[in-house]
């Protein structure tokens, strides 16, 4: 009886030593899988903020967290799109610009006795300083922006536009037209090398 006894624990520790290299096995096998994603997470994380965040000729450390770069104007993120290489960078024609200050500015239209002006509110970034000229300003992109899209790939780009019918858009032409004329307008300005007034570029979207 005794020596059954014992040869049942021998073969209950066997299989209980087994069972515990199993288990050991299997998690060495699960933290080598979730070592393995964090490290291709980390890697394309790594990537996308070399894309998005330019070598900065100045930092400014903003007052409410944010760390703004200032990014030669023929080096931001924006030229990196096909469409945009060998891109020339033109400034508003001075026959458009009736008064210009800090905080706002008056664009006259040539064939209309009408202005359009537009005031800009001083952000906080600012208050820790400016920009030289030939740069502009664009909010460092950081990890835990990245962490928090919903897509990696396609942060900082503009979500797919839906499809529209090409007879609505045809009838639709020149009202589009007129109401993008502001902002087409206001697009170039932010892109002009001596405009210390520029509004502040996130991520520079492009499709």
């Amino acid at each position: 009886m005794k020596r059954s006894n014992q040869s049942g624990r021998g073969k209950s520790k066997v299989v209980i030593l087994l069972l515990g290299a199993l288990l050991a096995s299997s998690l060495s096998v699960d933290l080598k899988v979730v070592a393995r994603a964090s490290s291709t997470l980390e890697a394309k994380i790594d990537a996308k903020l070399k894309l998005l965040n330019k070598p900065a000729v100045k930092t400014i450390h903003s007052e409410d967290g944010d760390i703004i770069d200032c990014v030669i104007i023929y080096k931001q993120p924006a030229f990196d799109h096909p469409a945009l290489k060998n891109h020339i960078i033109q400034e508003i024609p001075k026959f458009l610009i009736e008064s210009k200050n800090e905080n706002t500015f008056k664009l006259k239209s040539e064939n209309e006795n009408t202005s359009m002006s537009k005031s800009f509110v001083s952000q906080i970034w600012q208050r820790s300083g400016s920009c030289p000229e030939g740069t502009i300003p664009i909010r460092r992109v950081r990890k835990k922006d990245l962490l928090r899209a919903s897509s990696i790939e396609r942060f900082g780009m503009k979500p797919p536009e839906p499809f529209k019918n090409s007879a609505n858009t045809t009838t639709n032409d020149h009202n589009r037209h007129f109401l993008n004329l502001n902002s087409t307008i206001e697009d170039l300005n932010s892109r002009a090398p001596k405009n210390r007034s520029v509004d502040i570029l996130n991520n520079n979207q492009v499709r």
